[in-house]
């Protein structure tokens, strides 16, 4: 499913930003995005704040999902 490469993409996106590899993790940030934007899963302006974000927010479709670590998703991490 397109949601869950997404939401993959953007956790490794995390992960690399965490190990201080931003410009690897803007890749796959806007990877996400991409595809959150090609199935209608977030809003023209929201994909345009957080295309303007660095780095972004975490996209409220991905932080609303369950985590079952019970990690906090609503920002991305080294902020």
């Amino acid at each position: 499913m397109r949601y869950d490469d997404a939401e993959n993409l953007w956790g490794v996106g995390q992960a690399l930003d965490a190990l201080g590899s931003r410009a690897d993790a803007r890749v796959r940030w806007r990877q996400a995005l991409d595809i959150l934007a090609e199935i209608d899963a977030v809003t023209p302006d929201d994909l345009a704040l957080l295309r303007r974000q660095d780095p972004p927010d975490t996209p409220s479709i991905i932080a609303r999902t369950p985590d079952l670590l019970g990690a906090d998703r609503s920002t991305s991490y080294g902020r």
